[in-house]
């Protein structure tokens, strides 16, 4: 008899223990939810509030592509002014060659 009563206490206190830990975890489950619905509206305030960092580096990375883009394009015409000057300069060559001969032409005819 002492055997039955003595697991019947057992149980109550494993129950009582079991209730215990059931209001507990509720608790803290209800104050884990809590909290992570504040952190997450304080963490939309601040993508609000700091959203401009992230316009600003699109912004940025636009603004060097545009950039990259006239830079190409000024590398092109420099290109293309080089390769007009090496032209120019080898027709003044060949004018000057030109004239040499015609200048001794005209010497020796004279």
């Amino acid at each position: 008899m002492k055997e039955k009563v003595l697991k019947q206490e057992i149980e109550r206190c494993a129950e009582h223990v079991q209730e215990i830990v059931d209001l507990e975890s509720a608790k803290a489950i209800s104050e884990f939810q809590s909290k992570a619905d504040e952190n997450y509206q304080w963490l939309e305030e601040l993508k609000t509030r700091y959203s401009m960092r992230n316009d600003n580096e699109n912004d940025i990375r636009q603004l060097r592509s545009r950039h990259k883009e006239k830079i190409d394009a000024l590398e092109e015409d420099v290109n293309y002014f080089e390769k007009l000057l090496d032209e120019m300069e080898e027709f003044v060559t060949e004018l000057d060659v030109k004239r040499k001969l015609a200048n001794k032409r005209q010497s020796r005819s004279k």
